[in-house]
């Protein structure tokens, strides 16, 4: 199931990986900056406006070593969705999937399909906003 699942978001997971490795290097050459031009008040507002978490993956660090943990973190991601799914539909009785697609829509994709006699309603989507720092999708599954 977990395989199907991972199809029917593939063109998503790609998605997803550029965009937190596009954050990751544009948050990387505005701390360099930040640095290199003596500019600390803009390195004192970037602690503080960007999370601990990309803080700690960005700064000190080179960019092979943050594409990695990038790499990992948006992994864990999708292992993490994909299970949220399979335990959604477990939880349902459903056991078995078979190929599905998710069409996009004009903030992330969307699919509804039937499995036996129940209707499973798939919806992600990106966000970002004002206290969200970078953009990251969210995936929500309804089975009916």
């Amino acid at each position: 199931m977990e395989t199907v699942i991972n199809q029917a978001f593939e063109q998503i997971n790609k998605e997803l990986r550029a965009a937190e490795h596009k954050y990751s290097q544009d948050l990387y050459e505005k701390i360099w900056a930040s640095i290199k031009n003596k500019d600390y008040d803009q390195f004192k507002y970037l602690q503080r406006a960007v999370s601990g978490s990309w803080w700690m993956v960005v700064y000190g660090r080179d960019l092979n070593d943050i594409a990695e943990i990038v790499d990992r973190n948006v992994d864990r991601k999708i292992e993490k969705r994909t299970a949220r799914i399979v335990k959604a539909l477990n939880k349902k009785g459903i056991n078995e999937l078979k190929p599905f697609t998710l069409e996009h829509n004009g903030n992330g994709y969307n699919g509804t399909f039937k499995v036996g006699e129940h209707t499973v309603i798939i919806n992600t989507r990106w966000v970002a906003g004002y206290d969200i720092v970078c953009l990251h999708e969210r995936t929500n599954i309804r089975v009916k």
